[in-house]
C-alpha cells in the first residue's frame, strides 16, 4: 500500500523538524542565525554577538591593560594573535604586521555603531595602525583576502565599561 505522504514532502518535513530541533536546542546560541542574543541567535544566552567563532565570555579578557597589540602574518601565518579580545572603553588597540599582505577591513556586518577601526592596506605606510575603542560594543574585523566576519582570518574587539 502507497503511504498517503510523498516521499519528497516527508523528507521536508523531517528536515523542517531537524532545522527547528537545531535552532531550539541550542541555548548557548549557537544553532541558528535568529539575530544577537537569545535562544537560537548567534550571541546567545549572553547578548554579545558571535564574531568569528568567538563571543565576549570566550574572548581573551584583557580588561587590564591599557593598550593591547594584535599580531598578525609572518611566523604566525593567516592567524591574528590574540584574535578575540574584551578590553575597557579608551583601550587602543594596535595592529602589527604586513598590511600589504594583510589589509585590515573592520567588519560592519557583525560591529556595533562606533567601530573606529579603518580600512588599512598596502598604500597606508607602516607596519602597525591603532584604534582607540571609546565605544561599548561589539566590533569585528577581518583580512581582506584571507578572511570574512566568520571565517579564515578574523576577529573581535569586545568593549566594556
Amino acid at each position: 500500500m502507497k503511504s498517503p505522504i510523498s516521499n519528497t514532502a516527508a523528507f521536508c518535513l523531517a528536515g523542517a523538524l531537524a532545522f527547528a530541533a537545531c535552532a531550539s536546542s541550542d541555548s548557548t546560541g549557537y544553532g541558528g542565525y535568529s539575530g544577537y542574543g537569545g535562544t537560537g541567535g548567534t550571541g546567545g544566552a549572553s547578548g554579545s554577538p558571535s564574531i568569528c567563532g568567538c563571543t565576549q565570555a570566550t574572548a581573551q579578557d584583557l580588561t587590564a591593560q591599557p593598550a593591547v597589540t594584535v599580531s598578525f602574518g609572518g611566523a604566525l601565518g593567516l592567524a591574528y594573535a590574540p584574535s578575540c579580545v574584551t578590553v575597557k572603553q579608551g583601550t587602543v588597540v594596535t595592529f602589527s604586521g604586513d598590511f600589504s599582505v594583510h589589509p585590515l577591513r573592520p567588519g560592519p556586518a557583525v560591529s556595533d555603531p562606533g567601530n573606529p577601526m579603518t580600512d588599512v592596506g598596502p598604500a597606508d605606510a607602516g607596519a602597525s595602525a591603532s584604534f582607540t575603542f571609546a565605544t561599548t560594543g561589539s566590533f569585528g574585523y577581518h583580512c581582506l583576502p584571507h578572511g570574512t566576519d566568520e571565517t579564515g582570518m578574523c576577529g573581535a574587539v569586545y568593549v566594556v565599561p
